[in-house]
């Protein structure tokens, strides 16, 4: 067995570890930051909040309670007589769940607290070009399983054989642009399930909810790259171009393995050895 998903996970955007529960859903939005805010009286609330998130120890029941931030950041408004701290989340976690929890939360309410939210970034004007990721595509001969690699480190690593024997480079790849609200580029999350030995990748809040549960027997190891969602069964715009997904079908035998290609010849063919063709995944780049 080649436990490459054991070595890769240290080259993705990855949590810090953080033990709250998974929310039901998995955070699609590039930012994982949320917001808690009150009027200019709640000085000492604010302080409570940052020493909570800095030494959890001293105050673990508001650290708890505030769904165990990774970090936090001050900020005072001068003039306008109201404090607020950004909270930096899991990136798995989901915001608009952790935001209404922590609404309903009477400790965090009793704070002074007046105001929770998530926080997407602010655009202005005309964007600058946006940076782009390529996403390679390798095959390993020995297992017939496919991996997408989404750095040149991880390029590197396989290429020298780091990976274990057998993966090759299929000369297919395609281009994304990073998680980035302001180009509206979701996360998409990368998982490896040590039982077919494979790795999984998607952008669907709700599958990459029920894969981070126990039950499922997938390990969520990060972000892997950005796509746009598909709206209404299509890819917006002349600017994106569709990356469908197949599967192997072998559950059965613990096998388990899926292909991402832009090629619709490419998705027809794999049809016909007998993978199952699954449709419209995400959204990529157009280019290659």
């Amino acid at each position: 067995m080649y436990i490459i998903g054991l070595f890769f996970a240290s080259l993705l955007v990855l949590s810090s570890g953080a033990q709250a529960k998974p929310t039901h859903q998995c955070n699609t939005r590039a930012s994982n930051q949320l917001y808690v805010s009150g009027d200019g009286t709640g000085e000492l609330a604010q302080a409570r909040i940052l020493a909570a998130v800095t030494r959890p120890e001293s105050d673990i029941s508001l650290y708890t309670r505030l769904w165990e931030p990774l970090k936090a950041s001050p900020y005072t408004f001068v003039g306008f007589n109201f404090w607020e701290v950004v909270l930096f989340m899991d990136p798995f976690q989901d915001i608009s769940e952790m935001v209404d929890a922590i609404r309903a939360d009477p400790l965090v309410a009793s704070l002074g607290v007046s105001l929770v939210g998530g926080s997407g970034g602010v655009c202005f004007g005309a964007l600058p070009p946006p940076g782009y990721q390529r996403v390679t595509e390798y095959h390993n001969t020995l297992l017939n399983h496919y991996f997408l690699s989404s750095s040149t480190q991880e390029n590197a690593f396989i290429d020298s054989g780091g990976a274990g024997p057998g993966w090759e480079r299929t000369g297919e790849s395609f281009l994304t642009i990073p998680p980035d609200s302001c180009y509206q580029s979701a996360n998409v999350f990368r998982f490896y399930g040590p039982g077919p030995n494979s790795h999984f990748f998607t952008a669907d809040p709700k599958e990459c909810g029920g894969l981070r549960t126990q039950e499922s027997g997938w390990n969520a190891e990060g972000i892997a790259f950005g796509a746009r969602l598909p709206e209404n069964g299509q890819c917006p715009g002349n600017e994106y171009t569709p990356l469908y997904r197949l599967y192997n079908n072998r559950w059965m035998f613990n096998d388990s393995n899926h292909r991402y290609t832009i090629r619709t010849d490419i998705y027809e063919q794999m049809i016909n050895k007998g993978w199952v063709g699954e449709g419209l995944a995400l959204c990529v780049r157009n280019g290659r």
